[in-house]
């Protein structure tokens, strides 16, 4: 959080956690995903290089259902990213899926001549 210049009071009461709670967190080797994914969204900030992993199980993730409207430019950054992964993923099954069906038409072609 000092890393990205906010008031560790700020944080807590964003979370609804105490400042105590915010320095046991510091002190973890390792914090659950769902607790990350909240100072994540309390930060507006994707830790994208800090947690390529989490950050990559985040955007294969339904959007949220209370939506706001008015979000961060980092976070809508990193909704824009989620959906083009989301997009490029796509775009490669479905070329994958042509290349099959292409396979398919020659194997039937060829049986057909025969």
């Amino acid at each position: 959080m000092r890393k990205h210049a906010k008031n560790i009071t700020d944080i807590a009461h964003k979370l609804d956690y105490s400042r105590s709670t915010i320095y046991d967190h510091f002190r973890e080797a390792e914090l659950p995903d769902h607790i990350i994914r909240r100072y994540a969204e309390a930060l507006n900030y994707n830790f994208k290089d800090e947690f390529p992993d989490l950050y990559a199980k985040w955007v294969l993730e339904e959007p949220p259902t209370d939506y706001v409207l008015n979000k961060s430019a980092h976070m809508l950054q990193f909704e824009r990213d989620k959906y083009l992964d989301l997009y490029l993923k796509t775009l490669e099954e479905k070329a994958q899926v042509a290349l099959q069906l292409a396979d398919c038409r020659r194997m039937l072609a060829t049986n057909v001549s025969q």
